[in-house]
Order: structure tokens, then sequence, then C-alpha cells
């Protein structure tokens, strides 16, 4: 089965604005080189190791290779900007978090110099560590440990995004995560469906409830690691949807994201995704019996989340195989 996994050690950390005495300017060098610095949000030092990356952008859309570069000791790093018409800057390192409120900016070169006073600022974040075990303790492996963030927002409505996801626990049913931002969180697992004695697991929040508003929220602070959480899975039934992404023509599509998701209270959504292969085929397993709205996301479709149909489908009390999934191709 194809999974989406986003590791959270590899979170894609945007750059945040800044002035001051720490800021650093982007200016023409030798060999058409810019150069910056990354430094911590809270004391404001240098961090060394982070992985910066840097987008060229160009008004034709022709194609163009990421530069990757990283930090030296001080917190600096230089990249080329010759033939560049702007750029987007991204930077990550395993145990931060961006800067809330932080987002992407469009730096343009022209007369082959880049002049502004700019820092990427990153954050130090939280910590989570536990396990996953069976109804009698017993350790569930090669489970995958899910993180949702949980906002609130107007009216009292509550949002939830996933923050990131640690595949396969190992023999002990172990999981740790480091780098989360600060805020609060719902944890849950995905078990494989079925155990090789043969008992039915479901996907299940923290502590232990298959409905995601039954779950109870963590609260993650930055510098501080939350230890010893136990998700413990419940047993079936648990169900599965497969079938294949097509366009229009029939023709399948490969690489698209399939979502499903469930609103379950007040805004917050139960989501479940993985990947289309060479064939357009995909199966999503471990959902339960509920009211699924269907998203696809394509580069080359012409409505990232809105397939033509279906939209929505239901399971009652068995599999749903043989899905097919339309979607309209770009012109």
């Amino acid at each position: 089965m194809c999974r989406v996994f986003a590791h959270l050690w590899f979170l894609i950390l945007l750059i945040a604005i800044s002035s001051g005495s720490r800021s650093t300017t982007f200016a023409q060098a030798v060999g058409n080189r810019a150069s910056g610095v990354v430094v911590d949000a809270d004391s404001g030092d240098p961090i060394p190791d982070v992985e910066v990356e840097v987008a060229p952008h160009f008004a034709d859309n022709r194609p163009h290779n990421l530069e990757t570069t990283s930090t030296d000791v001080h917190g600096n790093f230089s990249f080329s900007i010759a033939d560049m018409e702007s750029f987007q800057l991204s930077a990550r390192k395993a145990g931060y978090s961006l800067v809330p409120g932080t987002y992407q900016h469009l730096w343009k070169v022209e007369q082959g110099h880049v002049t502004d006073h700019v820092v990427i600022k990153l954050q130090a974040g939280g910590a989570l560590r536990g396990r996953v075990s069976g109804v009698n303790g017993q350790p569930i492996i090669g489970a995958d440990v899910g993180f949702l963030r949980v906002d609130a927002g107007a009216n009292g409505a509550i949002s939830t995004r996933m923050s990131g996801l640690v595949p396969d626990t190992g023999a002990d049913g172990a999981f740790e995560v480091s780098g989360l931002e600060p805020g609060r969180y719902v944890v849950f697992a995905i078990p494989s469906p079925r155990d090789t004695n043969g008992a039915e697991y479901v996907r299940t929040y923290y502590p232990s409830t298959a409905r995601l508003e039954e779950a109870t929220t963590i609260s993650v602070v930055a510098h501080q690691t939350i230890g010893d959480l136990v998700v413990t899975v419940l047993n079936g039934p648990a169900f599965t949807v497969s079938g294949r992404i097509i366009d229009e023509s029939g023709l399948p599509i490969k690489d698209s994201a399939v979502r499903l998701s469930a609103d379950v209270h007040r805004g917050m959504q139960s989501k479940f995704s993985t990947t289309t292969g060479e064939d357009g085929r995909f199966l999503i397993s471990g959902l339960t019996a509920d009211t699924y709205n269907v998203a696809v996301s394509t580069p080359d479709i012409e409505a990232a989340h809105d397939p033509i149909s279906p939209r929505q489908i239901v399971i009652h009390d068995t599999n749903i195989t043989e899905l097919t999934v339309v979607v309209r191709r770009k012109q």
C-alpha cells in the first residue's frame, strides 16, 4: 500500500522577514553569489548545519534546478544568483520548526545583485515520545504514528492540519518525534489492518478512541519533551477503499495524492491519504464506517481538490473496491 508520509525531521521551514542588528544583507559578491544567515528565533544565536534550499523563478516558467547549501559554524550560507530573475528560500533542520507567521518571500534579482535586510529565523520545537500497544498491552509493530496540529478558528470552529508522521514502530512499538511547532496536537496510530494473528485494527487516536472528536489533545512546548504517551489501538472492523484515478479519456494518472476526509466535529476532519502508482491505482486502509469526501491533488489536473466524480463515498459495512475517480487534465 502506498501512503504519503511527511517525515517531520524533513519538514520544510520557510523564511521570516526581520530587521535589527542581526539582519543580513543579500548583495552581489564575487562570482554573483549572495549570502545570508540563519539564527535561533529565541536567542538570536546562529544555527549551524541548517539545510538551505534556493528555488529560482523565471517569468517564462523555464525548467530550473534547486540549489542546496548548508550553514557553517556561524550560521552563514551563500549561493549563486547568476542568471536568476528571482528566487525563494527554504530552510530545515531536525529539532526546529518555523516561526509562527513565517511566510515565503520572492526575492528579485536586478542587475546581477539582490539587496535586502533579512534573516532566516527558526525556533526550537517540542518533542513527543511514547509507544503503540494493543488492548492487552502487547507492542504494535509496524504502526505509523501521526501528529495533527489543532487550531481554533472563528466562532469556536476547530481545524486540524497534518504536522508529520513517523512510520513503522519497532519491536517495542516505540515512537519519537522532535521539532514540533509549539501548540496543541492530537496523536494517532495507523496500525496494519491485520496482524500476524489475524486481529483487525483501526486508526486510533490518543489515548484510545476511533473518533477524532474524543481524542485528548497534548500541549507541546518548545525545548520540552513529553514522554510515556501510550496509544492503545482498537480492534476492527476496519475497511479499505481501493480503485484508480483516471482522466476524462480513461487514461490513468500516476503520482496523484488521494485523500478521504470525514467531517467529525466542529470543523475537525479525519483524513486518510495515499498516492497512486504507475497504473493510477490506490489503496487506503484502516477506515471506519462513515461518509468521506474525496479529494485528488496532482499537478496535471484542472481542479486540485475537486474531482469530476465521485466527490463523496459512504462506507457501510464492507470494503469499497474498483472505485474510479475521474479528474480533468489541464488544457
